[in-house]
């Protein structure tokens, strides 16, 4: 079934809103530049007529006031922004016009530095003639005779789109954090009633949600009811009485998502009516806007998570893409439970549920398989593309253009070698990973992934020294686990590094080949180091975290090395570097 349609504008990603933030800065700095030009200059104005031009087409609004802060002039970006016309407010005090303005306060601080011209930066709310607020950014110039204040220009720049683009970062964050937090308390909670409470608290705290409720539904009665719930509710969840099986309820939000299984959201609750029925107890609850989303356990609907926002239009399509994803996983969380409640209270289950899960690993290493095929064809095709793409306009384009092209390439090669971590894993685990032991150059291995891997250490400004014996070191090993290896522990020193030496060295000894690869990079704790090779390991964790990556790398690379009857060692220490060190027998 379609998802339900909101009534919010496609979203912007993080670069456009970055754009949208640093726009009024740029015109704000341009104007104070050319004020300063054009007309101070040991209290006298250079140039009358391009000074009136400047004052009259400033892209902000200028307001010219005496030393007592009366108004002596506007212009007309002033009248557009504020709605207020010159001969209207002449003369008047400008607290009396905008409310409340401190503008020669301000300049009275101004230093006797005459470099100092700026004295008011500030962001901040002023109502416009109809009552209305609107974000504006000001700035303070003083008009100095002998450095005598006569008087100010106070400078408005309207930061209505900014606000929202600022607005904006600040919801997305929130919402990234609130799914962050929430797959963390997944991973770790095996109670339900745990798992509803921290959702809802969470939901709230961090999400800035006006209140989180979930409810489930009583089969028996087909009635909603709220088991856990958080923020402000006031009167709104008593009152809140949805009965499915009543068609009077059949276009609350909450039954739409439960008879669809598809999320369903009210962006204007004023103005929405299927809201109609609920309208005033919901508005009269601080809420405007709401979206529910069901919770699917087992393939049946089982409850749903209720979300209320105090602003209109909170909703929109990336917003809920991110908060769908996250009712999944809660629901998965909900089946996990019951599946753990039920080995716990029947132990005569425990052998069907050890059958489900072979079948489970069975089905996962053949969807694995398949998938290794699905994502690995078509991730391979737009690579194709994109160094057919770059042959023809990379070295025309501009840098933006360039990093664009670079991102693309760089994420598929990033894709392409989670899946292949993936489905090695897979195999290893399943018994199917296949070797084949014969006699293996170190030096020349080593040395070839040396050089394909340089750019990338050039690239981070990264030095890369390589110390390989004359003659060959030839092991015993598989050539797709020796280079897997070598790779992945290259890859991982450059990672980890911002500065320094990567230190790469090929010697025998007592009948290995031992080759070792120090770094000057971030290290490790002792902490860390113990689970190192566990799969999915990893020191730094979350959305927020420092370094992308999968936590399969070493696990893998201890499996490769154990393959070839090797053994790995490593040495770090935080802030200050890592030693890794594997030896493989000689042939």
């Amino acid at each position: 079934m379609k998802k339900q349609k909101t009534l919010a504008k496609k979203p912007l990603n993080k670069s456009d809103l970055i754009k949208q933030l640093r726009t009024t800065e740029r015109k704000m700095s341009l104007l104070k530049a050319r004020l300063k030009k054009a007309t101070h200059n040991n209290g006298q104005i250079e140039n009358q007529k391009k000074y009136r031009t400047l004052f009259e087409n400033a892209p902000v609004g200028i307001v010219m006031l005496d030393k007592n802060d009366r108004i002596l002039q506007i212009n007309k970006t002033f009248e557009t922004i504020f709605q207020f016309r010159t001969k209207e407010i002449r003369g008047k005090h400008l607290n009396d016009v905008l409310v409340p303005e401190s503008m020669r306060a301000e300049a009275n601080k101004l230093s006797s530095d005459t470099s100092q011209k700026l004295t008011v930066d500030k962001e901040t709310w002023r109502k416009r003639k109809d009552g209305t607020l609107v974000p504006v950014q000001i700035l303070g110039v003083p008009i100095e005779i002998n450095h005598d204040l006569i008087g100010i220009y106070g400078m408005y720049a309207d930061i209505t789109e900014r606000t929202r683009a600022q607005e904006k970062l600040k919801k997305l964050n929130r919402i990234y954090e609130v799914t962050s937090n929430i797959n963390s308390i997944i991973v770790h909670t095996n109670d339900q009633e745990s798992l509803f409470k921290e959702v809802c608290r969470v939901a709230v705290e961090d999400g800035k949600f006006r209140m989180a409720a979930i409810g489930l539904i009583e089969h028996e009665s087909q009635c909603i009811k709220f088991v856990s719930h958080h923020g402000f509710t006031g009167d709104f969840l008593a009152s809140l009485n949805i009965n499915l099986a009543d068609e009077i309820n059949h276009n609350h939000p909450a039954a739409v998502a439960i008879e669809t299984m598809e999320y369903c959201v009210s962006n204007n609750i004023e103005n929405d009516l299927r809201m109609e029925r609920w309208r005033n107890i919901t508005l009269k609850n601080g809420f405007q806007s709401l979206c529910v989303f069901p919770l699917i356990v087992f393939e049946k609907p089982y409850g749903l998570i209720y979300l209320c926002s105090d602003q209109k239009f909170f909703f929109d399509e990336y917003e809920i893409k991110l908060l769908d994803e996250m009712t999944m996983d809660v629901s998965f969380c909900i089946e996990k439970i019951f599946n753990e409640g039920k080995r716990e209270k029947n132990e005569s289950d425990l052998l069907q549920a050890r059958t489900k899960a072979e079948e489970a690993n069975r089905l996962k290493n053949s969807f694995l398989a398949r998938m290794s095929h699905e994502v690995r064809t078509p991730i391979n095709v737009i690579l194709g593309n994109v160094n057919a793409i770059n042959e023809l306009y990379y070295k025309s384009a501009d840098e933006e253009t360039k990093l664009l092209f670079d991102s693309v390439e760089e994420e598929c090669l990033r894709l392409l070698t989670t899946m292949t971590e993936i489905f090695d894993i897979s195999s290893i685990e399943s018994g199917n990973f296949k070797i084949s032991i014969e006699p293996l150059s170190l030096n020349s291995i080593v040395k070839t992934i040396c050089q394909n891997l340089k750019t990338m250490a050039h690239k981070k400004n990264l030095n890369v020294t390589l110390d390989c014996a004359d003659t060959d070191i030839i092991i015993k090993g598989d050539e797709y686990c020796l280079r897997s290896v070598a790779i992945n522990i290259l890859h991982n020193a450059i990672k980890f590094s911002n500065h320094g030496t990567i230190k790469i060295s090929v010697t025998k000894k007592d009948g290995f080949g031992i080759c070792s690869i120090a770094d000057e990079g971030v290290g490790m704790t002792e902490e860390y180091q113990k689970q190192l090779f566990e799969i999915f390991s990893q020191e730094d964790v979350g959305y927020s975290r420092a370094f992308e990556g999968t936590g399969l790398g070493l696990a893998l690379v201890k499996k490769y090395v154990e393959f070839m009857n090797g053994d790995i060692q490593i040495s770090s220490k935080k802030d200050v570097g890592t030693i890794v060190t594997f030896k493989i027998p000689l042939s």
